[in-house]
């Protein structure tokens, strides 16, 4: 055997160790960690809504910003730093999931319990803990790329392209709830990021704006519904908001209407955004011979409110928005 074949052997069998070698270390790579937990394990220690329970249901209740700052676990997150970010991003992305402390049959043992003693199925109670579990871990996994920001690499624009490639629909107790991540509220944690880490506000404003104006229609919506943490600052985003209100995509056009119908119903901000400003772009909308007969509905409810502003220069009754989920 010649020293040319002897050596291509070698090298052969030295490519293929060092193959093996490079996918072992990939199965068996782990998320960044800091004093022995990973990130996935310090995110869901970390607590930003407590979950009351009464008569009228479960309702989330944000912790004190001071709280919040002060948790270990935040803290740990702000240390991992950008080595974090693409962990956060897949799991806002991941499908729902079950909570690891809690076992299938005892779920569904409590779900088949509550079928038992409710007469009709629309009143059947869903797993909360499993429910309770998403929404923790995603609300909290968008508040650290928010807490992280741009220089991390995180920052709102990080968190809403990847809520917008998030599984359009999740299943939870057996049903099909559409939008995505479950239980994640973009507004909310946009809020509250803002209010825990002030110095961000100004950062995040400025993502949010650029969300408005995203390709994807996705983004577009997810900074409709974030711009809303900004009333002070709705002179700037106005303009953008009527633009919107025009858009192609029909989920686009009502999350816009919505806000306007937000703006209406609250007075002060009328020295920002008129009642009449408002009732000429909804009047607009119901004569739009391209929009979709949910748009001109929503848009007809604008209308009226907005004319009985402009008439009376009191304050409106509080009117049930005829939003509904994307795909719904």
């Amino acid at each position: 055997m010649s020293r040319k074949v002897k050596a291509s052997i070698v090298f052969a069998v030295l490519g293929v160790v060092l193959l093996f070698i490079g996918t072992q270390r990939a199965w068996f790579a782990t998320e960044p960690a800091w004093r022995g937990k990973t990130v996935t394990e310090w995110l869901d220690r970390l607590v930003l809504y407590d979950f009351q329970t009464d008569a009228t249901g479960t309702a989330m209740v944000p912790r004190s910003p001071e709280r919040i700052a002060t948790d270990p676990a935040l803290e740990a997150l702000l240390r991992i730093g950008p080595k974090a970010t693409p962990i956060l991003a897949k799991l806002l992305m991941e499908r729902a999931q079950w909570d690891p402390n809690e076992s299938r049959a005892k779920l569904w043992g409590r779900w088949l319990w509550g079928r038992v003693r409710h007469a009709t199925p629309a009143s059947i109670p869903a797993p909360d803990k499993w429910s309770e579990f998403q929404r923790r871990r995603k609300n909290a996994a968008a508040f650290t790329l928010l807490a992280l920001g741009t220089n991390a690499h995180a920052g709102f624009g990080s968190f809403m392209e990847a809520y917008a490639t998030a599984p359009k629909h999740e299943s939870v107790s057996g049903t099909r709830i559409p939008g995505p991540p479950v239980g994640v509220y973009p507004h909310l944690v946009a809020q509250l990021a803002t209010e825990v880490f002030p110095e961000r506000k100004g950062e995040i404003f400025a993502e949010i704006l650029k969300g408005l104006q995203h390709t994807n229609a996705w983004c577009r919506e997810v900074a409709i519904e974030c711009v809303s943490a900004f009333p002070e600052q709705l002179p700037r985003w106005k303009r953008l908001l009527l633009q919107l209100s025009k858009d192609e995509d029909e989920s686009v056009r009502l999350a816009a209407l919505g806000e306007l119908l937000m703006i209406v119903q609250q007075p002060e901000l009328h020295d920002a955004m008129t009642p009449a400003e408002i009732e000429l772009e909804a009047k607009a909308v119901t004569e739009d011979a391209v929009a979709s007969s949910r748009v001109k509905e929503l848009a007809e409810v604008v209308l009226k409110l907005a004319m009985k502003a402009t008439t009376t220069n009191r304050p409106v009754e509080t009117a049930q928005p005829l939003l509904s989920p994307r795909g719904q």
